[in-house]
C-alpha cells in the first residue's frame, strides 16, 4: 500500500514483453529523428520566409535595388542545397544508393 499523500511517488513495475520494449525503443528513435528534422525544417523555413519577403519587396519596388537577380540566385542555391540534402538523406534511409550506405 502507498501512504496517504505519496501517490505521485508510487511506482508500478512489471515486466514488458520484448515486442513492447522494441516498440518503445523505436518510438524513442523516431522522436530523436523528428527533433533533428524540426531543426532542419526550421533552418530552411527561415530562408523560405526571407525569400518570400524579398519577392514581395521585389514586386513592389522592382527598381529600388539593382542586385535583385543576385539575391534570387542566392535563394536558389540555398533551396537547391536543401533539396539535395533531403534526397541524400531519403536515399540513404531507403538504401537506394550503395554509395551512400553506411556499410
Amino acid at each position: 500500500t502507498v501512504p496517504k499523500g505519496k501517490e505521485e511517488d508510487a511506482e508500478v513495475s512489471f515486466p514488458l514483453p520484448q515486442a513492447e520494449k522494441d516498440l518503445l525503443e523505436n518510438s524513442k528513435l523516431e522522436i530523436e529523428k523528428n527533433a533533428l528534422w524540426a531543426k532542419f525544417d526550421g533552418f530552411f523555413g527561415f530562408w523560405l520566409v526571407a525569400n518570400s519577403l524579398c519577392l514581395g519587396m521585389q514586386t513592389e519596388y522592382p527598381d529600388s535595388i539593382s542586385w535583385w537577380p543576385v539575391l534570387d540566385g542566392f535563394f536558389l542555391i540555398i533551396f537547391m542545397i536543401e533539396w539535395g540534402l533531403r534526397i541524400i538523406y531519403v536515399s540513404k534511409e531507403a538504401g537506394v544508393c550503395a554509395l551512400l550506405s553506411d556499410g
